[in-house]
């Protein structure tokens, strides 16, 4: 991990587990404080994936992390009002915004209601509109900040077939990314955006086939390292979709897996 985040302010959704909760770690001995918001806690878990809200707030915790925790589902109806009026009230500001949750429905496109593309679109895209919209405009205040979208490979066209809600929100957040960039750049705030473009071996990411998980070459704790580094170096990286490999080319993501040879 190259950076500080000393004195500033990450939120991360989907910090319960995987990705989110590996970040929620990295942020936290980089310095930061930290806000972060997830549906599962040890009252209401997530049946099928372990990992919790309360888990990951005490894990930042006792890597220095002041933290706030708050539960809330991203497609209900007034959660980003809650979620930034109590990240306003407990610190003052954001100064690192991660839009990192996501949900997914797998099948032929007959097969999957328009009631699950409106909840996919709701949580992958309208959430990160909205958070935006509310934080950027005191990040621009101030002249500093970054706003990172993760993408993933299934924004491409040959590679989410049989996700489509998913894909499809996944391909408007980077055009979201992107756009972003092109109206407010040059004012302190990067926007970043990073298309997670192969494996890597979270809770949820062998969808029963854990085999594949040979193939990785990163781990969630080297990514959340590579995202503590794209926020530490500002607009130097922003306005790009950046996939994992150009991110081991800058120094930034390590290949400390076996697969990858070590």
């Amino acid at each position: 991990m190259d950076g500080s985040l000393a004195d500033r302010v990450a939120l991360i959704t989907g910090a319960s587990r995987g990705l989110g909760r590996a970040m929620a770690s990295s942020f936290a001995r980089a310095g930061a404080d930290l806000v972060l918001v997830a549906r599962s806690t040890r009252e209401q878990p997530n049946r099928a994936l372990p990992g919790t809200l309360n888990g990951a707030q005490q894990a930042a915790s006792e890597a220095g992390a002041r933290v706030l925790a708050i539960q809330e589902d991203l497609a209900r109806e007034g959660a980003v009002d809650r979620i930034v009026e109590q990240t306003l009230d407990r610190f003052g500001r954001c100064d690192v915004l991660v839009h990192n949750a996501a949900v997914t429905f797998i099948g032929p496109f007959e097969q999957v209601p328009p009631s699950r593309w409106r909840a996919a679109l709701a949580v992958n895209l309208l959430a990160p509109v909205a958070l935006t919209h509310a934080l950027l405009p005191g990040m621009l205040e101030r002249g500093s900040g970054s706003v990172i979208c993760l993408s993933s490979g299934a924004a491409l066209a040959d590679r989410g077939p049989l996700q489509l809600p998913y894909a499809a929100s996944k391909a408007a957040l980077e055009r979201l990314s992107l756009g972003l960039q092109t109206q407010y750049g040059g004012r302190g705030v990067a926007f970043q955006c990073v298309r997670i473009d192969e494996l890597l071996p979270t809770e949820g990411a062998a969808f029963g086939s854990p085999e594949i998980l040979d193939q990785a070459r990163s781990s969630p704790a080297d990514f959340a390292d590579a995202m503590v580094w794209l926020a530490a170096h500002g607009t130097e990286h922003g306005g790009e979709v950046l996939t994992l490999d150009p991110l081991r080319q800058l120094g930034a993501l390590r290949s400390s897996l076996m697969s990858a040879g070590c």
